[in-house]
């Protein structure tokens, strides 16, 4: 006979499985969002590209909505994932970390624009989805915000809580006017960055109040270069006239 594998073993094979297979849904819904826009893929393509079983979409995803929020949560946690690999202390600026979940977030929907776009878009045009992520990205600016208060480098009067959730909203606004097809990818970089560093200059103790804001000065002259595609007009309805 055959010796038994620990609970423990068994336990963590599954979950190990599990992963692969959640990783292999969400890679084949980018691919089939490269060539397709959000309605006219179905869970059934999601499952066959994935080569697993429709039932499975729904038990390690969950519904459609569900699935958006994962394909934006993965970006989220991998950028995380890379800042608590990375020895924060090296460089000894406790504002790294902000400045590497922002901009390594920007990257990763670079790097796949197409199919992000469409991500996004959909998340905007749903009714259902529940608005929310598995990682919540203005805890982690909040995190690091507490942590540059305690090097005094922030000013410890202001909320980190409250400076967390606005950088998250500008970002948020860069994302979405990125995702519309206002800004293309270096205006979403740029307008990403003006966010974050406008919260940070604004808060900043000296001596670092000056270099952060000689920083944003210099952005904001960048930014004035920005070309701000038109806003899509809405369809026009067709007039009627009834006839006698």
């Amino acid at each position: 006979m055959w010796p038994q594998a620990p609970d423990g073993a068994v336990m963590g094979l599954r979950e190990r499985n599990k992963a692969k297979r959640r990783a292999a849904i969400l890679d084949a819904a980018v691919e089939l969002l490269n060539d397709h826009p959000w309605h006219e893929v179905t869970n059934e393509q999601i499952a066959a590209r994935a080569e697993v079983a429709l039932a499975t979409v729904y038990n390690l995803v969950g519904t459609r909505e569900q699935l958006l929020n994962a394909l934006i949560g993965r970006v989220l946690e991998a950028v995380a994932g890379e800042i608590t690999r990375t020895d924060q202390s090296s460089d000894g600026d406790p504002l790294t970390p902000m400045r590497r979940l922002n901009d390594g977030s920007t990257a990763a929907f670079i790097a796949s624009a197409v199919s992000f776009r469409r991500v996004v878009a959909a998340l905007v045009l749903s009714t259902e989805t529940e608005g929310h992520f598995d990682l919540d990205p203005a805890q982690l600016h909040v995190a690091a915000l507490r942590e540059a208060q305690r090097a005094g480098v922030i000013d410890a009067r202001f909320a980190p809580e409250a400076l967390g959730r606005q950088i998250y909203l500008s970002y948020l606004g860069a994302l979405l006017t990125w995702a519309a097809g206002r800004l293309d990818d270096a205006g979403f970089t740029m307008m990403a960055r003006h966010g974050l560093l406008t919260v940070l200059a604004a808060t900043a103790l000296p001596p670092r109040r000056d270099a952060l804001l000689d920083e944003l000065h210099l952005l904001t002259v960048q930014a004035a270069t920005i070309v701000w595609k038109p806003e899509p007009s809405p369809p026009r309805l067709r007039a009627t006239t009834k006839r006698p």
